[in-house]
């Protein structure tokens, strides 16, 4: 007799799936949001996010936020690095670092402002960092926000 072993997938296996994995362009001026820890203090999760934008002709913005959410409660949270990158083509043209942070908050944003180079092919804005929040343990979530910038 053969035993059959059936593997059960959760909704929040779904869900952290569904956060996680996330298109390398998104649009121009929006957020993407990544779950990097779940219930890490009763039923709170940890949340980053970036943007990369364009608010105005000769410059544009790296953006970064981390909170805490459902509910929203105060934890060390924050980043380890982050930075606002321009590439033309596959060329990086400038690399601006905007530091890191971490305090005792709910939530935390930042945003570097960049001078567009000039360049004769696609322009891309990268807005990248490590995020961090800790309750016991530290969590880490390490990604970059990739937009083309007009």
């Amino acid at each position: 007799m053969k035993k059959v072993i059936r593997r059960r997938v959760s909704l929040l296996t779904i869900l952290l799936i569904v956060f996680t994995v996330t298109p390398v362009f998104a649009a121009l001026g929006s957020w993407t949001y990544h779950l990097f820890a779940v219930n890490i203090s009763g039923t709170s999760n940890a949340i980053s996010g970036k943007m990369v934008s364009d608010p105005a002709g000769s410059s544009w913005a790296a953006n970064i936020v981390t909170y805490i959410d459902n509910p929203p409660i105060s934890l060390n949270l924050g980043w380890n690095w982050f930075s606002g990158t321009e590439k033309c083509g596959y060329a990086t043209t400038q690399n601006i670092q905007g530091g890191s942070y971490y305090a005792y908050t709910q939530q935390r944003a930042d945003t570097i402002y960049l001078t567009v180079q000039p360049c004769g092919s696609t322009r891309y804005g990268l807005s990248s960092g490590k995020h961090i929040a800790t309750a016991g343990a530290n969590y880490y979530d390490t990604w970059t926000q990739t937009e083309v910038i007009p």
